[in-house]
């Protein structure tokens, strides 16, 4: 499966990409990319990853 953004979104990690290679460095923006793309991943293989429940697990808030 493959992940598809909005439009929208697409802007908006091509700009927050933008800003840290602007106030850090490109390695920053790089690792900023690498990052999203290696949680989108995970999402993609674990889709209920971080899904709210409406109980939690016994002794976890």
């Amino acid at each position: 499966m493959k992940i598809s953004l909005h439009p929208a979104a697409e802007d908006d990690i091509e700009e927050a990409a933008a800003f840290y290679e602007k106030t850090g460095s490109p390695a920053l923006a790089a690792k900023f990319v690498a990052e999203f793309k290696r949680v989108s991943q995970l999402l993609l293989e674990f889709p209920g990853f971080g899904s709210p429940r409406s109980r939690g697990r016994k002794g976890f808030r």
